[in-house]
């Protein structure tokens, strides 16, 4: 926040792994992100429309000016958290306004989050490409969320050992 600048509220917008808290004063229609005009931060013209979105559909463009935080995620998060700080500092300023911003869904927060990829299917995915290029030559480590399992090639048998317990589990038969 500017020094000596009086805001006429504050909201936080988050989506996905963004978080944007969004500052609002009377003005003439600045938008500034991270201390960087909106056109300098967001290049792309489909982020920069996500962000005015609320402010043209109510209208007031040039009426207020805008100063936004924000952190985490990609462009396409942050452009839509902070749509969604600006829609509910727009809806505490004049709450006639809120039904229309409820309607077009700028009020709904989006709470999708991108899933990290689960051990056991990388686990999966390495046996089956190994199974499928017939190459059992190469040792790999998978890691598990409880202990770790090798693979290595003997004698035309693959040993699937334990490395936690250090005890062969079962030899599978190699086809060759």
């Amino acid at each position: 926040m500017a020094k000596g600048k009086t805001y006429l509220g504050h909201a936080v917008g988050r989506r996905k792994s963004s978080i944007a808290r969004v500052y609002l004063a009377d003005g003439s229609g600045k938008i500034t992100v991270n201390k960087r005009p909106l056109d300098n931060y967001f290049p792309k013209a489909t982020s920069r429309y996500v962000v005015e979105q609320a402010i043209n559909l109510l209208g007031v463009s040039d009426k207020y000016d805008i100063n936004v935080n924000v952190k985490g995620g990609g462009t396409t998060g942050q452009a839509g958290a902070i749509r969604l700080g600006i829609s509910r500092i727009l809806a505490s300023l004049n709450p006639t306004d809120r039904g229309t911003l409820k309607k077009a869904g700028f009020l709904t927060r989006d709470a999708r989050k991108l899933r990290e990829r689960s051990t056991v299917y990388v686990e999966q995915e390495d046996l089956s490409n190994s199974q499928k290029d017939n190459n059992y030559k190469n040792i790999s480590f998978v890691e598990r969320p409880i202990f770790k399992v090798g693979f290595f090639y003997c004698k035309r048998i693959l040993w699937k050992i334990s490395l936690f317990r250090l005890k062969v589990l079962k030899p599978i038969i190699c086809k060759m």
